[in-house]
């Protein structure tokens, strides 16, 4: 390969990106993850000085993201960060987990280059699809001399592991609460408002995660709202759960309900707390609860099930 060639491989795994739908002003009823990673870059111009790699990693809706998926993502990305034939990596992915799978990637990869993870809010068939120029932005992202995990959305650079889901349907349906973006791709020119540097929140070694999702700790969350109930946490107590995330109020406050029902339980079943405000650390630890370095519920629930196999 020439030295001037930049080689780039684009990850798939479905998502509305890759979507289909009967009509073009069809934007709700579609079928995601129909297409492959190969077929999205027809019609994308790809500079010259670029080649694309596909991985067809699966095809699905990313609702239905699995353990088992993720891990193979995370081992062929490291495999990707060792090749020296390869600048940087794109991710095609689902929107309703992509903050899920930043946090994952964040605690299992090790950036050595630029990788994208990216997708759309409208489905491949749509009029004035976002999908096509998200992958193209990402595909510029990822020869760039920048290093890290990010997501791209709407021409807006994330870190990945920051970014989350704000809005059901607006192709700007992404954002980074209080963190912000940290750059933006306009007219095939990347640039980074920030200086950026790959912040591991823990170093989990891919060997040691199982194959199966059935073999990962079962972690629940409990939201805390008015008059909430605190039965069913004794009941996923008596069933074998392995942690909970309280999704609280405010900075972290939880309903006494809840606070008695975790005072009934065994105390070695890992409880942390996260808030359901969508902007703000919480800085409240006035109950003994963990504190995860994400205050969001679900990126939470990531990092405390890895926490928990990291402990083993």
């Amino acid at each position: 390969m020439s030295e001037f060639v930049k080689k780039v491989v684009i990850i798939g795994t479905g998502g509305t990106i890759a979507g289909n739908a009967a009509s073009e002003k069809e934007l709700v009823n579609y079928s995601a993850g129909e297409k492959k990673a190969a077929e999205l870059l027809r019609g994308i111009p790809v500079p010259e000085n670029i080649e694309i790699e596909t991985i067809e990693l699966c095809q699905i809706d990313s609702k239905d993201m699995t353990f088992a998926i993720l891990k193979k993502m995370a081992m062929i990305l490291n495999d990707l960060m060792g090749r020296d034939d390869v600048v940087g990596v794109v991710i095609t992915h689902g929107t309703d987990t992509l903050e899920e799978t930043g946090v994952f990637l964040n605690c299992t990869v090790v950036p050595t280059k630029p990788i994208v993870l990216t997708a759309s809010m409208r489905p491949s068939t749509a009029l004035s699809a976002d999908g096509p120029l998200n992958l193209s932005d990402s595909i510029m992202v990822a020869t760039s001399d920048h290093v890290g995990l990010f997501a791209l959305i709407n021409n807006t650079i994330y870190l990945a592991e920051e970014v989350i889901k704000s809005h059901t349907l607006k192709v700007d349906g992404f954002y980074a609460g209080e963190y912000g973006a940290i750059g933006h791709v306009y007219n095939s020119k990347v640039e980074f408002f920030r200086n950026v540097k790959h912040d591991q929140k823990m170093n989990v070694i891919l060997d040691k995660l199982p194959d199966e999702d059935k073999s990962y700790p079962w972690v629940e969350i409990i939201y805390s709202d008015v008059s909430a109930n605190g039965q069913l946490i004794s009941l996923l107590v008596d069933n074998g759960v392995d942690g909970f995330i309280i999704n609280g109020t405010g900075n972290g406050t939880v309903h006494h309900n809840i606070l008695n029902a975790l005072k009934a339980i065994d105390k070695t079943v890992p409880t942390v707390i996260t808030t359901r405000v969508p902007t703000g650390r919480i800085m409240n630890d006035q109950y003994g609860l963990m504190i995860s370095p994400y205050s969001h519920a679900a990126k939470a629930r990531m990092w405390l099930i890895l926490w928990l196999l990291n402990s083993r």
